[in-house]
């Protein structure tokens, strides 16, 4: 399975030159720009290269913040922003090239097992946590915003995109954040951010980790199915299902960070991402991942959802895990019915031989 998007309108089609960059191909588009796979023109190198498509002074704004504020995150979890260019007059942001689907993609083909959860989860609050120690709120959260690498040891998680990002104390000086305007994803909103934006902090981000981790874990998002009654009066009452309700085999340690995520009064919330990594990891006795390691049929879905560029035909081999295989997914759950097929006529041939 593939996301099929159409080429650009922007100018930029393959064998453009942004700068020093050429535009391979499109990966995917958003809201207010595309985004491209581009090759450094002298060193050779691989980049993510994010073109505005709407071309408004707060777009604008709001793409040279995102780029500042990224490009001071550098975390092995955090997909950072190398350089900005100019393309036709307008910022286009420079960003490391993830080889590998977005956590959303992943979810809505497959649900990780509880193992694969546990190691999404603590890359996801790593990167999250090194945002936060950085006076960095994300502000929008959600499966769509966390890129899964594909490499040797399985799926990395990379959180990208804080193009919405709010910057606490003396790191938001001289950058100006839209103060009081309700940003995000609904789902994934806090009940602060759905109010009074003003009122954000890292506990925002917080409620939607634990948001995101339910969703994991359970295959739906604490308020579904959706009610007649107002979403914010239901989060103020606590009236949600439960995780362990959901998920009776759920350890813990991990029920426990969600349910502190997911407060209504954030006096009541885990106060940030390194306080909910920590109640995740089992606490000051951390405790190692849970066995199990990343499936085939993970890895699988993971290969055939990761970025593919459009009208190319190309297909890149540093999109390949290294020493996995290359069987499509499809094929991952044919095979063994194939065999057990092929089993059951042998049999079935042996019985009528010797019983005639």
């Amino acid at each position: 399975m593939r996301v099929e998007l159409s080429q650009g309108s922007d100018g930029v089609q393959p064998g453009t030159r942004v700068d020093r960059y050429e535009v391979l191909g499109l990966l995917g588009e958003g809201g207010i720009a595309r985004v491209y796979r581009a090759r450094h023109t002298a060193l050779g190198s691989l980049h993510a290269l994010k073109v505005l498509w709407v071309d408004r002074p707060s777009v604008r704004e709001r793409a040279v913040r995102e780029g500042r504020v990224q490009a001071t995150i550098r975390h092995p979890n955090v997909v950072a922003v190398t350089d900005i260019v100019t393309h036709q007059g307008a910022p286009a942001l420079v960003l490391e090239y993830v080889a590998g689907p977005s956590l959303e993609q992943l979810l809505a083909v497959r649900r990780p097992s509880l193992a694969e959860v546990d190691r999404v989860a603590r890359g996801t609050l790593r990167g999250v946590a090194h945002a936060h120690q950085h006076g960095v709120v994300h502000r929008d959260l959600k499966p769509g915003n966390i890129l899964l690498e594909l490499s040797d040891e399985g799926l990395v998680p990379r959180v990208t995109d804080f193009g919405i990002a709010k910057l606490l104390g003396a790191v938001g000086q001289g950058l100006r954040t839209q103060a009081g305007a309700v940003m995000g994803t609904p789902a994934y909103m806090s009940p602060e951010q759905l109010t009074d934006a003003s009122r954000v902090d890292e506990r925002t981000d917080v409620w939607a980790l634990g948001v995101l981790l339910f969703e994991m874990c359970t295959g739906r998002t604490p308020y579904e199915p959706f009610e007649e009654r107002p979403l914010l009066e239901r989060i103020m009452a606590g009236e949600r299902q439960r995780v362990r309700d959901l998920v009776p085999e759920l350890p813990e340690r991990m029920v426990r960070a969600i349910e502190g995520a997911l407060h209504g009064d954030r006096d009541r919330r885990l106060p940030d991402a390194a306080a909910m990594l920590k109640v995740w990891c089992g606490g000051a006795q951390a405790v190692p991942e849970l066995e199990g390691g990343w499936s085939s049929t993970t890895m699988a879905a993971a290969y055939e959802l990761r970025p593919q560029l459009v009208g190319t035909g190309e297909e890149p081999s540093t999109l390949r895990p290294q020493g996995r295989s290359r069987i499509p997914m499809r094929w991952m759950v044919a095979l063994p019915l194939l065999a057990l097929a092929t089993v059951a006529v042998a049999v079935v041939a042996i019985l009528v031989i010797v019983f005639g």
